[in-house]
């Protein structure tokens, strides 16, 4: 361990500190190999604690805009032409699920995903409660300012469907699939090709654990509320419980998937592939962000 250790307990890859961290650059993290990166983040998450680590993260997050700030304007001063923001370019980009509004559903119709209930049904107000958090997810996934024409009409016409039927009560995702298969043809298209998603007991409870909207930069600290993607392919899989097309996903990027299914960019299998049961499907990741012990005691697939 480093003798420029500041934090009991902590690991240091050679030549690091808490002062070097705190100033590291994008280029100083990825050269870090992944067995060095993680053993040093997971000795700082068990040295100080949730709340410390987060707060250290949050720093060097500051520092790290600050240093941007300082270069771009350097470089402005001498003449150069001002680069746009990540989240400057994010307002004049067009969503990837518009691009797919209006290139294979066009119109003014709706579009989204049907839900289906398989939980809660003996609790009325709790499933109250979770349905004022669900939209409050949803209301934080489009409020975000853009300058795109038409794109606070679309997502005005954003739908969820909801399937509740106390029979659905603790149904496994093929049954759910077999049911979603026969109400898929009675549906607009454009209401989720070949996929649904579905509220079971660890979904539900999810919402009732995280803070909404979800803090940045997440940690293995993060609870992340999320659904089950059930592909209509999960009525026919195996019945063994990793080869089916399943994936958990967080319903923040809701958004994000439809634009990723309904541009044809990935299938449903595609996008399951590889992904356990301790993962969730997120858009900005990579997408897969790993449960940590909070969430991991109570989130699973059904």
């Amino acid at each position: 361990m480093s003798s420029l250790d500041s934090i009991p307990g902590a690991y240091w890859p050679e030549g690091w500190s808490k002062d070097f961290l705190l100033h590291a650059t994008s280029a100083d993290i990825m050269s870090l190999p992944e067995e060095e990166k993680d053993r040093m983040f997971d000795s700082l998450r068990s040295a100080l604690g949730p709340s410390g680590f987060l707060e250290l993260m949050s720093e060097a997050s500051r520092n790290h805009k600050a240093r941007v700030a300082q270069e771009e304007a350097a470089r402005v001063a001498v003449g150069g032409e001002k680069i746009q923001t990540v989240d400057e370019l994010r307002r004049t980009e067009v969503p990837l699920y518009m691009k797919a509004l209006q290139r294979y559903y066009p119109g003014d119709g709706p579009w989204g995903f049907v839900v289906f209930r398989t939980c809660c049904y003996d609790d009325g107000q709790r499933w109250s409660h979770f349905i004022s958090k669900w939209d409050a997810v949803i209301a934080a996934m489009f409020d975000r300012e853009s300058t795109v024409e038409g794109t606070v009409e679309v997502n005005r016409r954003f739908t969820i469907h909801w399937v509740e039927d106390p029979q659905l009560e603790s149904a496994t995702p093929q049954q759910v699939a077999k049911r979603y298969g026969n109400f898929f043809v009675q549906k607009e298209a454009a209401m989720m090709p070949e996929m649904c998603l579905v509220v079971n007991e660890a979904s539900l409870q999810s919402f009732f654990d995280s803070k909404i909207p979800t803090p940045t930069p997440w940690t293995s600290e993060t609870i992340i509320p999320y659904a089950l993607a059930v592909p209509l392919a999960a009525q026919d899989a195996d019945s063994d419980h990793g080869s089916r097309p399943l994936f958990n996903v967080a319903v923040g990027s809701l958004d994000t998937l439809w634009g990723v299914v309904g541009s044809n960019l990935q299938s449903p299998r595609e996008l399951s592939a590889g992904m356990r049961d301790d993962q969730i499907w997120i858009a900005d990741t990579g997408p897969r962000f790993q449960m940590g012990v909070a969430q991991g005691s109570v989130g699973r697939r059904g």
